[in-house]
C-alpha cells in the first residue's frame, strides 16, 4: 500500500525528529514518509512473581540470556497444578512470527538481505528455533492453538503461566486480575538486548489537495504531544514520541503503573519489520516453520531450511 500513487506523501507535512526510531521506521519507505504514526507498543517479558516465590526463583533481570528463559520456563513449570512455564502462539499467524524476529536481530541476522534478494536469517535462525525446541522438549511450553493468543493470555492471567512476552495492552488486564506482577526486557543472547514493535498508522490517500491537506492537518494534530498522551493513557500504547514521554502527565501514569517503564525505555532498541511487499509472503512461510518445530513435526534445521527455500523463491519473483 505504501508504494501506491495513491498514497500521499506527508515527508514535508510530517516532523518526525523526536519519535521513538521505531515509529518513524514504520511510516518510512524509500526515505519518504508515507504514512503517519498512530500507535507505538514494544514486546517485553510479564512475569507471575507468586509462581516465581512458590518456585524458589529469583526474579528475572535485565540482562538475562535466552538460556536463563529456558531454565527458568523449565523451574517454574508444574504439571501437578497445571503451571506453564510460559507459552507461544501456535497457529503460524503475525503473532507466531513476530516474536521470533528480536531474538533473530540479536543474533546477527534480519529479515531479507540489503540487496532484498534473499532472507538473511538462513545463517541464525535455527538457533532462535532451538531456543523453542528447547521450550517443547522441557514441557514448560504452552502452544495456543487459536489466532489472537487469546488461550495463552487467560491461562498467564489464571495464574497458571510464569512468564509470557506481550506488549503494555496486556498490562490493564493483568491488573484487573489482582495478579502480582513484573516486567523484564526480553531475553538475549548477545548480552546487548533488544526488542521489537509493531506500530499502527495513519495513512492519507490521494482525494485531491484540499482533503489531503485537511487529512494531514488532522493526523498532525492528533500525533501531537498533548493529544498523543491521551490516547496512550486510555488506550493502553506508549507515547509515539520523546517529547510526550517526559510530559508530567505521561510521567504520573507511567510511575503508577508497574512496569510500564519498562517498555518505553525498551523503545529505544526497539525495531520493526520492514516496509517490503514481499513480508507477508516470508512471515507466512517462517510461521510455518516456528509450527512445524512448536509441534515436534520438525526438527529446528529442517524447518528452517524448508523456510529459507521458499522464501528466496518467493524474493526471486520481481515485486
Amino acid at each position: 500500500m505504501t508504494r501506491s500513487p495513491q498514497v500521499a506523501d506527508l515527508s514535508s507535512s510530517m516532523d518526525l525528529k523526536d519519535y521513538w526510531p521505531a515509529a518513524r521506521d514504520a511510516v518510512t519507505v524509500n526515505g519518504k514518509v508515507r504514512a503517519a504514526p498512530a500507535l507505538l507498543d514494544s514486546l517485553c517479558v510479564v512475569y507471575n512473581k507468586k509462581l516465581f516465590a512458590a518456585a524458589g526463583l529469583p526474579e528475572p533481570k535485565a540482562g538475562w540470556t535466552w538460556d536463563e528463559y529456558v531454565t527458568t520456563a523449565q523451574k517454574l513449570t508444574n504439571p501437578a497444578k497445571g503451571v506453564f512455564g510460559t507459552g507461544w502462539p501456535g497457529v503460524g499467524d503475525e503473532d507466531t512470527v513476530w516474536r521470533l524476529w528480536p531474538m533473530i536481530w540479536d543474533l546477527g541476522g534480519d529479515v531479507v538481505s540489503e540487496d532484498g534478494k534473499t532472507v538473511a536469517f538462513d545463517k541464525v535462525g535455527e538457533q532462535a528455533l532451538e531456543t523453542l525446541d528447547r521450550l517443547r522438549t522441557d514441557k514448560s511450553l504452552y502452544v495456543d492453538p487459536k489466532p489472537g493468543g487469546e488461550q495463552l493470555y487467560q491461562v498467564f492471567l489464571g495464574g497458571r503461566m510464569g512468564m509470557v512476552a506481550t506488549g503494555p495492552w496486556q498490562l490493564p488486564d493483568v491488573i484487573d486480575k489482582g495478579l502480582d506482577y513484573g516486567v523484564v526486557p526480553l531475553p538475549s543472547y548477545s548480552g546487548k538486548g533488544g526488542t521489537i514493535s509493531g506500530p499502527d498508522t495513519w495513512t492519507v490517500f490521494e482525494n485531491g489537495k484540499a482533503r489531503v491537506k485537511a487529512a494531514t492537518e488532522f493526523v498532525s494534530w492528533l500525533s501531537q504531544p498533548q493529544q498523543d498522551v491521551r490516547w496512550d493513557i486510555e488506550g493502553g500504547s506508549l507515547p509515539l514520541s520523546t517529547t510526550t514521554a517526559a510530559l508530567p502527565e505521561w510521567k504520573k501514569h507511567a510511575t503508577g503503573t508497574a512496569g510500564l517503564q519498562v517498555f518505553v525505555d525498551a523503545l529505544e532498541t526497539a525495531r520493526v519489520r520492514p516496509t517490503i511487499t514481499a513480508y507477508p509472503k516470508i512471515s507466512q512461510q517462517l510461521g510455518e516453520a516456528i509450527v512445524a518445530v512448536l509441534l515436534g513435526k520438525k526438527s529446528p534445521g529442517d524447518a528452517l531450511r524448508q523456510c529459507v527455500e521458499q522464501s528466496n523463491a518467493i524474493l526471486a519473483v520481481p515485486s
